[in-house]
C-alpha cells in the first residue's frame, strides 16, 4: 500500500528456496480504487456508472465490505 502497510491478500510464501530473493518490486494501490462506500456522491456515479451495463443481480455474501 503507498502507506508502507500489507495485508494478506497480497502476502506471498515461495515454494523454493530464495525463488523470490530478487524480487524488488513494491505494489501501490490505485487512485481508481481510493473510494469510500459510505460517500454518497461515490454511491450515485457509480450507479450511474452501473447503468451503462445490462442488469445483473447484486449480491452481498459474508464476509463482504459494507
Amino acid at each position: 500500500m503507498p502507506d508502507g502497510s500489507n495485508f494478506d491478500a497480497f502476502m506471498g510464501y515461495e515454494l523454493q528456496k530464495n525463488a523470490l530473493s530478487e524480487n524488488k518490486g513494491k505494489f501501490f494501490e490505485p487512485e481508481s480504487l481510493d473510494c469510500d462506500i459510505h460517500d454518497a456522491e461515490y454511491m450515485r456515479q457509480l450507479e450511474e456508472f452501473d447503468k451503462g451495463y445490462p442488469y445483473m443481480e447484486k449480491k452481498v455474501l459474508p464476509g463482504q465490505w459494507r
